[in-house]
């Protein structure tokens, strides 16, 4: 991204797209949630070789529920339909993320 562009990119309806292709509501999502969440979001851009975007969360001060069943899943590392957000853009990538998420019992959003 240039640095015009950069320093728009959170802004809600922004985008680079023409009329039609897309409302520009994508990292200003990102944005409003991670500040909703009490944590923050950054870019890192280089004009011809790519743009980062981090999202930042708080860590959960919360003490986890001790349960059998909670123990058994952690230990073998196997989710019990709890719902992940995927958001990838290589369609790949995704595909594999999806498929090994819910081969692992979680209920999968792209």
């Amino acid at each position: 991204m240039d640095g015009d562009t950069l320093e728009k990119a959170f802004e809600p309806f922004f985008s680079t797209k023409e009329t039609g292709h897309g409302t520009g509501l994508g990292l200003s999502q990102v944005y409003g949630f991670a500040r909703q969440s009490g944590g923050f979001a950054t870019i890192e851009s280089e004009l011809g070789k790519g743009t980062t975007v981090k999202m930042y969360l708080p860590r959960s001060e919360a003490e986890p529920e001790q349960n059998a069943t909670t123990s058994a899943t952690a230990a073998n590392a196997i989710g019990c339909g709890e719902t992940i957000l995927v958001v990838e853009d290589d369609e790949n990538v995704r595909r594999y993320v999806v498929e090994t998420l819910e081969e692992l019992n979680y209920h999968v959003l792209e």
